[in-house]
């Protein structure tokens, strides 16, 4: 099976959401204001990455699909992830 490009990202994304959900769980615990800077903070960062990665493979016209793949997705894993890690309490297990 082929993915495309945006597909690609969109898994990426998928990704870094699970594991920015539990290392902000791990670092911040309950403080979400840093918490919620970080995850933002690791999207922006992944549009670099994917620019860099996928980024000669994009039609110049399709560069801001770059931005918006998988914003929704981000949040809502990033969130439930972080909010599932918290109520298991795998922040109290001292990884």
């Amino acid at each position: 099976m082929h993915l495309s490009v945006f597909d690609r990202i969109f898994w990426f994304r998928v990704g870094l959401a699970t594991l920015v959900g539990v290392g902000v769980d791990y670092v911040f615990g309950t403080d979400w204001q840093p918490g919620v800077l970080f995850a933002a903070i690791v999207f922006i960062g992944s549009a670099y990455i994917v620019r860099w990665v996928w980024g000669k493979r994009i039609k110049p016209e399709q560069t801001n699909k770059i931005y918006t793949t998988a914003v929704g997705t981000y949040i809502m894993i990033f969130l439930f992830v972080w909010i599932l890690c918290f109520t298991v309490g795998l922040h109290s297990l001292n990884l």
